[in-house]
């Protein structure tokens, strides 16, 4: 995937994401080789966000593409996020999936879309 590509998809997430009461603390936040494309709070919760955006759901629903490595990547970046606050605010990982259906993005959430182990 481009990189504009990844700005595109992470750009559409962010928007639903604002419109269904989510506030964004990050974007494309790093700790060492480590990412976590969104970073976002609602509820008192926060809630790291892996976007996955495909031109079609053909070989399967983007989110089938976040893989146990990458999981446990995103938690890495997560435990230096956490360390980084002065709370212990409850968190959960989330996947925001794209593709395109009928010339048109579809866009679903997945709340809680895994729990890497700490």
């Amino acid at each position: 995937m481009s990189k504009d590509t990844g700005q595109l998809g992470e750009n559409m997430a962010c928007e639903y994401l604002v419109n269904n009461g989510f506030v964004i603390l990050a974007r494309n936040y790093r700790f060492r080789q480590h990412e976590i494309d969104i970073i976002a709070s609602k509820n008192d919760c926060l809630h790291f966000v892996e976007v996955k955006l495909r031109g079609s759901d053909n070989f399967g629903s983007p989110a089938s593409f976040v893989s146990k490595a990458q999981q446990r990547s995103i938690a890495k970046a997560a435990e230096a996020f956490l360390l980084s606050l002065e709370t212990d605010p409850d968190c959960q990982f989330d996947i925001v999936s794209i593709y395109k259906e009928n010339n048109r993005f579809k866009i679903e959430y997945i709340d809680e879309a895994f729990r890497p182990m700490f």
